[in-house]
């Protein structure tokens, strides 16, 4: 995105905030220009356009040459290890526990943060291991060389959906903005490939 907006549209400057009960009402009167949660998160519907993103599925990271992961990851070893939970509410369980209660397992979260880049430095120095977006596992990957696995065991993938202003739903630099992420111009190739499976800006 920054690399986008730098080429075409160097003057842009954007704010990133983490999503709260105040990002409604900012959203509303267009202070924030649009909003990207999970699909499952309860938000007011009232004065907001909402249509979907993508589905982004899930991926484990753990450190190279971790002594308990050779060259397969198989669910028993996957329960057995300590956890990095992300979690941007605050809970203290998420759609892998829940995925693992359905089959009559568990597993010990070792650190919960709230912030999804913070996970793969934890792994990285650590035995722990993370079940974590798709896009940020293949990043974490060229960032700072951990290996990337599919969970094993059936994790439904995380429905992203975008959020805006009805009443600035017709504007034409926030139409802009939006058609940045919704056509994937401005995303990685890993984002952009998924935007396209399952995107569609209505209107």
């Amino acid at each position: 995105m920054l690399a986008h907006l730098g080429k075409h549209a160097p003057f842009v400057r954007l704010e990133i905030e983490r999503f709260s009960p105040d990002t409604v009402p900012a959203l509303v009167l267009g202070d924030v220009d649009l909003a990207l949660i999970g699909a499952s998160q309860p938000v007011p519907a009232a004065g907001l356009r909402r249509a979907p993103f993508y589905e982004e599925p899930f991926a484990v990271v753990v450190r190279k040459g971790h002594p308990a992961i050779a060259r397969r990851l198989d669910l028993e070893t996957y329960v057995s290890l300590g956890h990095v939970l992300v979690s941007v509410e605050g809970r203290r369980d998420g759609a892998v526990d829940r995925a693992l209660a359905r089959l009559g397992k568990s597993r010990r979260v070792a650190l919960r943060v709230p912030h999804f880049m913070a996970a793969p430095l934890a792994v990285r120095s650590s035995d722990l291991i993370c079940a974590i977006a798709s896009s940020v596992a293949q990043r974490a990957r060229e960032l700072f060389g951990l290996r990337v696995f599919a969970p094993p065991f059936e994790l439904p993938a995380a429905q992203v959906v975008a959020l805006w202003s009805q009443r600035h739903d017709d504007d034409p630099a926030q139409r802009w903005f939006r058609d940045l992420f919704f056509s994937g111009r401005a995303l990685s190739p890993h984002l952009r490939a998924l935007v396209r499976r399952g995107a569609g800006e209505p209107g």
